[in-house]
């Protein structure tokens, strides 16, 4: 009360206003937990996912027939096309988890950075089971029987139809040739058509 005995809300509200701010303290601190959280299961998340696509990088790789250990020696440069390749097939057919590779068309045709940084753990992490259809696996073989020259150009290709679905093969071929001039009609026409027989295309 006052001096005229009359009560003071200023004082008679203070511990509302405590108390309210200790509120808003205590919402603040368990927000700022959630999100910590939150984050923390996303990192645990993404370390997890990347295990994942390393550890089935191993598994093709080996599939392939190829050494992980030898995929970041200098002279392995065919080998390590020969996974480029492989990888960007499986991303073309929307296997998981390869489709988190993003590629771009190189010199020596589609080839993805982030790829190839994980080579180097490849010999590292445990081999991881591929789960891929039986047609998959079968056309993977096939795509994988052929030499270097040809998994450039077919890449090439698929690549492009990618781009530019809509278009026909006779614009396709001058498209090609404009990264890979050495590529004849005849060429294309073969290995165009081995594609479209196996569904690549």
């Amino acid at each position: 009360m006052d001096r005229d005995g009359k009560k003071d809300h200023k004082h008679q509200n203070r511990p509302r206003v405590l108390e309210a701010s200790k509120e808003g303290s205590n919402r603040q601190r368990h927000r700022s937990i959630r999100t910590s959280r939150n984050r923390t299961q996303k990192r645990a998340a993404k370390k997890m996912s990347i295990n994942k696509r390393k550890g089935e990088l191993s598994s093709l790789v080996r599939h392939l027939g190829i050494s992980p250990r030898k995929l970041t020696a200098a002279i392995s440069f065919n080998e390590r096309l020969r996974v480029q390749k492989a990888v960007f097939l499986l991303k073309h057919l929307g296997i998981a988890p390869f489709t988190d590779y993003d590629f771009s068309l190189y010199v020596h045709g589609p080839y993805s950075p982030t790829l190839a940084a994980d080579y180097y753990d490849v010999a590292k992490v445990k081999a991881m089971p591929m789960k891929l259809e039986p047609r998959v696996e079968t056309l993977l073989n096939w795509f994988a029987s052929k030499d270097e020259r040809w998994l450039e150009i077919a890449s090439s290709i698929i690549s492009i139809k990618e781009k530019y679905p809509r278009d026909k093969n006779d614009a396709i071929h001058p498209l090609l040739k404009m990264s890979k001039p050495w590529v004849d009609r005849g060429t294309f026409n073969s290995v165009m058509t081995e594609l479209e027989s196996q569904g690549a295309v």
